[in-house]
């Protein structure tokens, strides 16, 4: 399967070519009142909406896609199809497209009011292109210019994901036989290998460690942004915490999930309504509603493009796990939703060996779309039905790992394959041990993502060196 990574480093590519001859004045689908010019326009910037909200990320844009829009029409007509700001440019980052609409009109939709009824919302639609419909169809002209952008941009971008070029037509081309032109823009290609990246030339940035002693147990937190990104954009969150006991301790991380927006916040919200808290099973996803409205309150009354607002009113969305310690009966109580793991580890070294893997048990399971806890109540995506509960007991030299979901599924495969990693990371002491680990995981092809890791064990156990 070929994979490239998509980022600002990396943009991804797509050129839409759009039919706007005369042909396009037809009726769409037997509609007396649509014409196919109408479901073209209607089409074109549903998608440039839909990608903008993909890229935009709090109350930024991140440029993780570049577009052009060709027009064809007119006989021999071909350009781009940009109006106002943007016209005459035939590939733009998807920032200056989202911020430069023709115009922005309020519409009401219907949304789910969280109580099992819908409640009529107004939100902001832009608009980029109007319906045209003139002259002939010089199809083969538009592929022609297509493939000098995309050349212009493959030497730029040699090793991004290949172009994507989207032709929305009706009939027949008016200027000759299209597919020659159409395979000629077929055959071009950037770096013909899928690479990947070595991202032991590219250190990552290494939050500091964080001992914590809470009650008798001693913790250590490490984290660490997606290689290229700013400190900033680290989306997932962890905190710890002694209970009103000197027995007792509750830790938690939460994954942000990259696709929503403000999703640290609620990933922070998520773990610290539960270390402070004293819920350690499905009760604590049933008493959401305090941290919803918080988060609500932190990013109402910023001002946001049209773009961050829609992608707000959709909510943030986090994967959880969160774990419950009493150093009396030694026993641990965990509560999880998602792909963060909690993985028990026994024995001593060399011979510590995986005891509990939960929620996830094989590296395999690990998917593109892992339930989500949201900030935003909605009917259809109750997290009761998905919310995983296990208990265990904490020997003298045992350690917990509390990790997020690139770094528990690359642990996972290690331990599958006879490799495993636990004396590795139990010997983990200062911000280069963890980053020579991290390099290691992305060494091995683990997915490019924030990585946090919590290590638990019980005071007075002892401690192996690698």
């Amino acid at each position: 399967m070929y994979s490239a990574e998509i980022s600002r480093k990396n943009p991804g590519c797509f050129i839409f070519l759009l039919d706007q001859s005369a042909s396009m004045e037809d009726p769409f689908g037997g509609s007396s009142d649509r014409r196919k010019a109408d479901e073209l326009a209607t089409i074109i910037n549903k998608l440039i909406h839909n990608l903008s909200i993909r890229c935009a990320k709090g109350d930024s844009m991140y440029d993780y896609f570049h577009v052009g829009v060709i027009g064809y029409g007119q006989d021999t007509v071909v350009k781009s199809a940009f109006d106002g700001p943007l016209t005459g440019k035939d590939l733009i980052p998807i920032s200056e497209l989202a911020n430069n609409p023709l115009r922005i009109e309020d519409r009401t939709k219907k949304a789910d009011d969280g109580a099992g009824g819908l409640v009529e919302q107004t939100v902001k639609f832009p608009l980029w292109f109007e319906p045209r419909h003139v002259g002939g169809t010089p199809m083969s002209s538009a592929f022609k210019m297509a493939a000098e952008i995309v050349q212009r941009w493959v030497a730029e971008h040699p090793k991004g994901f290949p172009p994507i070029v989207i032709n929305i037509t009706d009939g027949e081309a008016t200027d000759g036989d299209p597919v020659p032109e159409a395979k000629a823009l077929c055959s071009l290609a950037g770096d013909p290998v899928p690479r990947h990246r070595n991202p032991s030339r590219e250190p990552p940035v290494i939050d500091a460690l964080h001992p914590v002693s809470a009650a008798p147990f001693s913790i250590e937190a490490f984290s660490c942004q997606k290689a290229g990104n700013a400190r900033s954009e680290y989306e997932d969150a962890w905190a710890i915490r002694g209970s009103d006991s000197p027995t007792r301790c509750r830790v938690a991380v939460a994954d942000g999930a990259t696709e929503s927006s403000f999703s640290a916040l609620w990933a922070a919200l998520l773990v610290e309504s539960f270390v402070r808290g004293r819920s350690h099973g499905p009760d604590f996803f049933k008493q959401l509603g305090a941290i919803r409205r918080l988060w609500r309150r932190k990013i109402r009354g910023r001002p946001m493009a049209w773009y961050a607002a829609e992608k707000a009113r959709r909510g943030a969305y986090a994967a959880f796990v969160g774990a419950s310690l009493n150093a009396v009966n030694h026993g641990w109580r965990a509560v999880a939703i998602g792909d963060c793991c909690l993985l028990h580890v026994t024995g001593a070294p060399p011979n510590r060996a995986l005891a509990k893997a939960f929620p996830l048990t094989r590296s395999e399971e690990f998917g593109s779309s892992p339930f989500l806890v949201g900030s935003v109540k909605k009917n259809d995506d109750d997290p009761l039905p998905h919310v995983r509960v296990i208990e265990g007991v904490l020997e003298a030299n045992d350690i917990l790992f509390f990790a997020s979901d690139a770094l528990a599924a690359w642990l996972l495969r290690r331990a599958e394959r006879g490799e495993p990693a636990w004396d590795a990371i139990e010997g983990i002491r200062t911000r280069e041990d963890f980053e020579a680990l991290v390099a290691q995981a992305r060494e091995d092809k683990t997915r490019n993502d924030d990585m946090t890791l919590v290590r638990l064990q019980r005071n007075g156990g002892e401690r192996g060196a690698i």
